[in-house]
């Protein structure tokens, strides 16, 4: 009787073993998943809505943390520093690392998408409305087609005066590099107006 005791109580302790084993990271129980619970308070909307648009499947395996770090180290030409997005290496731990890249991968989304600085919160007022962008949406079909690159190329202004500006930045950051500062350029005076006499200097 008292062997039979002992054997049940074995069984029902096993069974009591196995949901609290599986109570750890949910990457330990399968990698390729994302649980909603550690994404913690602080996750963004945009975040959110990506891992629901990919039914909570992990982003980031090797080839698409490349692909985004390529995408981050461009940054540059629309007048945005990297580290705005992404500081130094990710995380280690597979549940950050992934999150991180996400929460990256979003923000420079958005900030080519509507710009990098929210005109509300600037001390002067501006009127000019913030572009609305579905970058959870976006990313995740990017993602699934592999089309990561062609993506965020789409996303900034495809004007010929953006791309200008774009390039200046670049020459001039570049001139920064070297000189350690951007040159003056000379400040020119108004040409005179039809009939007038030119300006006498002053004394």
């Amino acid at each position: 009787m008292r062997v039979h005791i002992g054997i049940g109580k074995a069984v029902a302790l096993a069974l009591f073993a196995l949901p609290l084993t599986s109570c750890g990271n949910p990457f330990d129980r399968d990698p390729k998943q994302v649980d909603a619970g550690s994404l913690g308070k602080d996750a963004s909307a945009d975040v959110r809505a990506f891992y629901e648009a990919r039914q909570w499947q992990a982003a980031w395996d090797g080839k698409a943390e490349k692909q985004l770090q390529q995408v981050l180290d461009g940054a540059a030409s629309h007048g945005l520093k990297r580290e705005l997005f992404l500081k130094g290496a990710p995380p280690e731990d597979k549940q950050s690392r992934e999150l991180a890249l996400t929460k990256a991968a979003l923000a420079y989304a958005s900030a080519l998408a509507r710009g990098y600085s929210d005109p509300k919160a600037l001390p002067r007022p501006y009127t000019v409305s913030r572009p609305k962008a579905d970058v959870a949406g976006g990313l995740a079909k990017a993602l699934q087609e592999d089309k990561l690159a062609e993506w965020y190329a789409s996303l900034p202004p495809q004007t010929d005066e953006y791309r200008a500006l774009s390039q200046a930045f670049l020459r001039y950051a570049r001139l920064n590099d070297v000189k350690g500062s951007v040159p003056e350029g000379r400040r020119s005076s108004p040409a005179p107006a039809t009939g007038a006499s030119p300006p006498s200097p002053r004394r």
